[in-house]
C-alpha cells in the first residue's frame, strides 16, 4: 500500500530537503540524481525535436547534447572582463584565463543611473529567474534576492520548475537563515503575493512591498544583477541552468569589486561590515 505524505509533512520534507538524510545523500542530491537519469532517457526525444526545430543551429545542439552527461566542471573563465584587475587586488589572485565574453566596460554613470541605496538595513530586491536547458527543454527557476545596500547576491534553486507559492516559501527560509532580512520588494509576482508568504513575513516581521507597474523602477536593483549574470554566462545556456555553476558565478560575482562603491569594494565586504554599508547609504 502506498501512502502520500500529507500537506504538512511535504512542507517540512521540501523545507528540509537539503538537510534529510537517506541513504547517506540528502533529499535535494536524490532529487538532483532523479532529474539527471531521467534526462538520460528522455534526451534522444528531445534532441531529435530540438535538432528539427533548430537546423541553422545543430553544431550547437550537437554540442550541448555531449556536455550533457559529462560532471559538471568549474568555470575556467572569468565572467566580467572590465573587472579583473579589481578582483585579483581585492582576493589576491591571479586571473591566468581571461574571460573571452565582453561585457560593458566601466564608465561614469548619468544623473538617472547612479546607483541606488535604501535608507534601511536588510532591505532585500526578488525576482524569479529561470533558465531552460537546451537539449531536454527543462525549466530550473531560481530565487533572486539583492541586497540594495550591499549589492550582495543570493541565489536559491527552486526545487521543481514552477513558481508556486509552496516552493517560493521553501526558498525565503532559506534565505532569512543565510541573511539579515528586514523588507522585501518586488515585481507583481502572483506567487509573492499568496497568503503564506505574507503570514510568514509577518511572522518574522519582515515588510513586503510587491507591484507589478511598468511605470516604476521598483525592481531596478535586481534586474540589473540578473541581467549581469546572464552575460557572465554568455551562451552557455546549459550552465545558466545547472545550479552547481550559478553558484559558482554567483561567488564570483560577490567577490568582484562594485562599481557602486566605486570599484573599491566587493559586496561581500560590504554585506559583512554594517560600518561599510553605513557609508554608503
Amino acid at each position: 500500500m502506498r501512502i502520500t505524505p500529507s500537506k504538512e509533512e511535504q512542507a517540512v520534507l521540501i523545507n528540509r530537503a537539503d538537510e534529510i538524510l537517506i541513504g547517506g545523500k540528502t533529499l535535494l542530491e536524490w532529487f538532483e540524481i532523479y532529474q539527471t537519469e531521467a534526462e538520460k532517457y528522455n534526451a534522444p526525444l528531445r534532441r531529435a525535436r530540438s535538432i528539427r526545430s533548430q537546423d541553422s543551429n545543430r553544431s550547437y545542439v550537437t554540442e550541448q547534447i555531449q556536455r550533457i552527461n559529462q560532471p559538471q566542471k568549474p568555470l575556467s573563465l572569468f565572467p566580467f572582463k572590465s573587472k579583473i584587475k579589481q578582483y585579483e587586488k581585492n582576493n589576491n589572485v591571479k586571473i591566468t584565463q581571461q574571460t573571452q565574453i565582453k561585457d560593458n566596460k566601466v564608465k561614469p554613470l548619468n544623473k538617472l543611473q547612479r546607483p541606488y541605496f535604501s535608507p534601511k538595513l536588510g532591505s532585500w530586491e526578488i525576482d524569479l529567474v529561470f533558465g531552460v536547458n537546451p537539449v531536454t527543454r527543462r525549466r530550473q527557476h531560481y530565487l533572486f534576492a539583492i541586497n540594495i545596500n550591499t549589492k550582495y547576491l543570493v541565489v536559491i534553486p527552486l526545487i521543481i520548475d514552477e513558481k508556486n507559492a509552496t516552493f517560493i516559501l521553501a526558498a525565503l527560509k532559506k534565505l532569512i537563515n543565510q541573511v539579515y532580512v528586514n523588507n522585501i520588494r518586488g515585481d507583481g509576482e502572483t506567487g509573492f503575493k499568496a497568503n503564506i508568504i505574507r503570514q510568514f513575513c509577518d511572522d518574522n516581521k519582515i515588510s513586503l512591498y510587491f507591484i507589478g507597474s511598468p511605470f516604476t523602477q521598483h525592481n531596478r536593483v535586481v534586474d540589473s544583477v540578473i541581467r549581469t549574470i546572464r552575460n557572465g554566462f554568455g551562451q552557455d545556456l546549459l550552465g545558466f541552468a545547472t545550479p552547481s555553476q550559478m553558484q559558482q558565478m554567483v561567488d564570483i560575482y560577490n567577490k568582484t569589486p562594485h562599481l557602486a562603491f566605486m570599484n573599491r569594494f566587493t559586496p561581500k565586504q560590504v554585506q559583512y561590515n554594517r560600518k561599510l554599508e553605513g557609508k554608503f547609504i
